[in-house]
């Protein structure tokens, strides 16, 4: 760049002259420099919603941080959750199985239960007519008892009564003859003694 100095007017021969610019170059501005000029100015201007942006995006990062890891603990909660709830499916599928068979156990036990008292009621019954037979054998037999021991009492008075007719007549009978009177006494005895049985 060429440089123009004016010396003092009291000499002018004495001047140094030194080329001129033209009048056209002297205003005028190197597109550079425009460049850098402006990009100065507008720099700051654009600087300053790029580093609020920086800042509201690194924030958005954070806050996006934040809920990922929240939506992983959720996930991980959730996973365990549907875990503990296949588990309690199972174990409520086990003990509706049980439930059920214990159901049937107790069906059956009730149908066995019926079953012997209806089995119980009819031996009751089966007990209570053999009861019966058994009472009504044994008035039969009481009775019959009874009629051989007044047979044998009977049959004893005939004996007596027929000895003493042997004797007001004057027949003499021998002892153990085995019939006539010694006959009636000794069945009579016998009757007797199988009727008090």
């Amino acid at each position: 760049m060429d440089t123009h100095i004016t010396p003092p007017l009291a000499d002018s021969s004495n001047a140094i002259t030194l080329p001129r610019r033209p009048a056209s170059q002297s205003t005028a501005i190197s597109p550079e420099a425009r460049l850098l000029a402006f990009s100065a100015i507008v720099f700051p201007f654009a600087l300053i919603p790029f580093l609020a942006l920086r800042r509201s995006l690194i924030g958005l990062h954070a806050k996006v941080d934040h809920v990922r890891s929240s939506a992983d603990g959720a996930q991980r909660e959730l996973k365990g959750a549907l875990w503990e709830l296949s588990v309690r499916k199972e174990e409520y599928a086990r003990l509706q199985s049980q439930l059920s068979e214990t159901r049937r156990e107790l069906q059956t036990l009730r149908s066995q239960a019926r079953g012997m008292e209806t089995s119980h009621s009819v031996k009751e019954q089966e007990i209570r007519g053999q009861i019966q037979d058994l009472l009504k054998s044994r008035d039969i037999d009481r009775a019959h008892a009874l009629r051989m021991r007044e047979l044998g009492t009977s049959l004893a008075d005939i004996a007596a009564f027929m000895q003493e007719v042997e004797i007001q007549q004057g027949f003499v009978t021998k002892r153990d003859d085995g019939r006539g009177i010694e006959r009636l006494r000794r069945l009579a005895l016998q009757l007797g003694a199988s009727g008090k049985h």
